[in-house]
């Protein structure tokens, strides 16, 4: 049976406005990336429940990323930053 790798960790954010950073770690139960394009679906400014540092990223749709494979993200760690007024996944790189 194939071994599962497991999911890549926010490893840096640089979003402070985010209700899940604290001094650029994420600690979000876990993140989502891509509904529109390379953004940070689980973004927020509301409430939210803080887990623990290194969020890994649960579901990527961001199809034509080259970490991305069957919506699973390959890359070591991704970064996230600010873009207009939401949140980026900076480590997107197209194919």
């Amino acid at each position: 049976m194939p071994q599962l790798s497991p999911e890549p960790p926010v490893s840096n954010c640089d979003v402070e406005k985010c209700s899940y950073n604290r001094h650029h770690e994420c600690y979000a139960p876990g993140i989502a990336v891509g509904s529109d394009h390379a953004i940070c679906d689980t973004f927020t400014t509301g409430q939210a429940s803080i887990d623990h540092a290194g969020a890994p990223v649960m579901e990527c749709s961001q199809t034509d990323c080259n970490y991305n494979e069957l919506k699973n993200c390959h890359a070591q760690g991704i970064h996230v930053g600010s873009h207009a007024q939401h949140a980026d996944c900076f480590t997107y790189t197209r194919e």
